[in-house]
């Protein structure tokens, strides 16, 4: 059976702790800062050096998925913007897609997308940031190249609990994302089992009360 993959909105204190440090590492107006701890739970995420974040994933293609990361991402830079405050005053977004199918043409699974001049690479803001994360793309990473986050995405990306115990194996952060992804996944055959129970329960109501009919109508002939 495949394992659920983590949903953007579940609640992981573990993993927000342990994952959002390293989007923070790519993003150099933020490498001082990588250390510190979160205020929240993913989607979006309000850290604590008063910044936001939104963690998305998306297991299928999306057309617009690039018009749909802007979108969201200009309603968290504007989202408690109020009359008569200064722009200096917006904070810092960071929109990361954790995607299971190809989006950018460019080698690579990690895609840092930021503000620059296209002419000199000079950056024009750090306040408006996207991580795109293509899990078709792990297998092609160069050994040299498999880094903490290149470990998450595998975790992240993991078919089967093998393939989860490894990847968690020697990061408590990881280990603790693997025990709520076997919680979460738990919970999902007990409410099968659950479903599956109250079927059988109308079922066999269903067949009483048909036999009964059948038995009137028998009555009646």
């Amino acid at each position: 059976r495949r394992i659920k993959r983590l949903k953007s909105g579940e609640k992981f204190n573990e993993l927000v702790d342990g994952s959002i440090p390293i989007f923070l590492y790519y993003t150099p107006i933020f490498d001082s800062l990588k250390s510190k701890k979160c205020n929240g739970a993913v989607n979006p995420v309000h850290l604590n050096n008063n910044t936001r974040l939104n963690l998305e994933m998306q297991n299928r293609m999306q057309e617009g998925w690039v018009e749909r990361s802007i979108f969201y991402n200009c309603r968290m830079y504007t989202a408690d913007f109020k009359h008569g405050m200064e722009y200096g005053g917006l904070e810092p977004c960071i929109h990361v897609g954790i995607l299971d199918f190809n989006l950018m043409k460019r080698e690579g699974f990690h895609h840092y997308v930021s503000l620059q001049d296209t002419k000199t690479g000079e950056m024009y803001s750090s306040k408006f940031v996207f991580h795109v994360i293509e899990l078709k793309k792990l297998e092609e990473t160069p050994e040299a190249e498999r880094d903490e986050l290149y470990r998450w995405a595998r975790l992240i990306a993991a078919k089967s609990w093998e393939a989860v115990d490894m990847e968690a194996k020697g990061n408590p952060y990881r280990e603790e994302a693997r025990e709520e992804m076997k919680k979460i996944n738990q919970d999902e055959v007990e409410r099968w089992l659950y479903l599956r129970r109250e079927m059988a329960v109308s079922d066999k109501v269903s067949q009483i009360s048909g036999a009964k009919r059948q038995g009137r109508k028998e009555e009646l002939i």
